[in-house]
């Protein structure tokens, strides 16, 4: 499996956050959001992409808190952290 480039900005998150990341190819995107307990908490299939990609993210609803962003597409996968105020 492939490590991805996944950038998300700003760190610690207000109200919504930037997703950058670069696929090597075309495929299906599954963002995931999970808690500390590791819990999923956000589902997004974004469909087929290919090439950067940038997405805006509204966590708005969210508390405050730690969480973990998770991006799979085809052999691409990488985790991230990030805070929520």
């Amino acid at each position: 499996m492939e490590k991805a480039q996944l950038k998300l900005y700003p760190n610690p998150v207000e109200n919504y956050a930037t997703l950058e990341f670069e696929l090597s190819g075309t495929s299906n995107v599954l963002i995931q959001v999970y808690d500390m307990q590791g819990r999923v908490i956000r589902d997004l299939n974004l469909g087929n992409r290919s090439g950067q990609l940038k997405e805006r993210l509204d966590f708005s609803d969210l508390p405050a808190g730690t969480y973990f962003i998770r991006m799979n597409a085809g052999n691409q996968t990488t985790v991230n952290k990030f805070i929520k105020r």
